[in-house]
């Protein structure tokens, strides 16, 4: 069994002013952890959950049952709430209030909730309820990755902990087997890491670079078979468009030459200077790329936004 706080990788002075506030028992009732997902917010929130809980001491020890029980998710202190089909409906909010109301077995009481602005209408203002007046020893970090979509109201009775993306080397440390590459697309983000890796595998990575090359190829005005199999594909649209932006946005940096920003696509950058490439056009390109990751977000068919895309993006040249 562990210490959780002690697994954390690339935020120990927000871990460390954390740990100050609950040492002097000044740690606010609800905190919102913002930034990019996957870099450790949910984490540092179970790192400071099993602190919360310990029954030896003010930090976690890491050896009591109560830090034990946090660690493999299974404490009758913590209660975690995360989406179900993109939505966090009241009925599920319901739940806090009686979880509260137990008799109270450690040191305090700690509510998880993941992607709090994916919460209803009603199950934001029942939150609310619980939030204005929370029981003693009762804490709630809400996790999020879009703190702007989170309510007002739920904002003003929170304290907002910004995170940031991990450096290469404490992703590495978390991912040793990652190529350099790999660590340069994932932006420090471990699940763009992960997602990366498997699009590289599954050949989608390459997919979408000859649908970008094919947009400077004056032949090429409409999909071809392989380009219409691929944005048909429902597995890799995702992957397509993410891609696509990632490369877009290569080219641009490779096009303003003297710049401290880095490529996210490294093993493409000497094919991506090949190609006769007008700025213009990829600002417009880029900028349709846009339109599409929103009519990916409404829910359009997403095989027919990426044909759109193409159609608009070949013509412009």
């Amino acid at each position: 069994m562990a210490i959780l706080a002690h697994a954390i990788k690339g935020h120990s002075q927000t871990l460390e002013k954390l740990e100050g506030l609950i040492k002097s028992s000044t740690l606010p009732k609800c905190l919102i952890f913002s930034g990019p997902s996957g870099v450790g917010k949910k984490q540092v929130a179970l790192a400071l959950s099993q602190h919360l809980v310990c029954e030896k001491g003010v930090l976690a020890c890491g050896s009591c049952g109560a830090c034990q029980r946090l660690e493999l998710l299974k404490s009758e202190s913590l209660m975690m709430l995360s989406p179900e089909n993109d939505m966090i409906r009241i009925d599920e909010v319901k739940k806090i209030l009686p979880f509260l109301e137990l008799k109270q077995s450690g040191r305090s009481r700690i509510v998880i909730i993941e992607n709090p602005e994916s919460l209803n209408l009603f199950a934001a203002n029942a939150l609310l309820k619980t939030l204005e007046e929370p029981p003693d020893q009762t804490y709630f970090f809400l996790i999020s990755s879009s703190p702007w979509k989170v309510l007002p109201t739920i904002k003003s009775r929170s304290i907002t902990i910004q995170f940031s993306s991990l450096a290469d080397s404490d992703l590495k440390a978390l991912l040793p087997e990652l190529a350099d590459w790999t660590l340069a697309a994932a932006q420090g983000q471990v699940d763009k890491a992960l997602n990366v890796q498997q699009w590289d595998q599954e050949g989608y990575r390459q997919d979408a670079f000859y649908v970008f090359r094919s947009l400077f190829e004056n032949k090429i005005r409409s999909p071809d078979d392989r380009i219409h199999q691929s944005f048909h594909n429902k597995a890799a649209q995702v992957a397509l468009l993410e891609c696509l932006l990632s490369l877009t946005r290569d080219a641009l940096v490779l096009k303003l030459g003297h710049t401290p920003l880095k490529t996210f696509n490294p093993d493409f950058e000497e094919q991506i200077k090949k190609q006769e490439i007008k700025t213009s056009h990829l600002s417009i390109i880029f900028q349709e790329l846009l339109i599409t990751e929103k009519y990916f977000k409404q829910n359009v068919d997403r095989a027919l936004a990426l044909e759109h895309f193409y159609i608009k993006a070949a013509y412009a040249n």
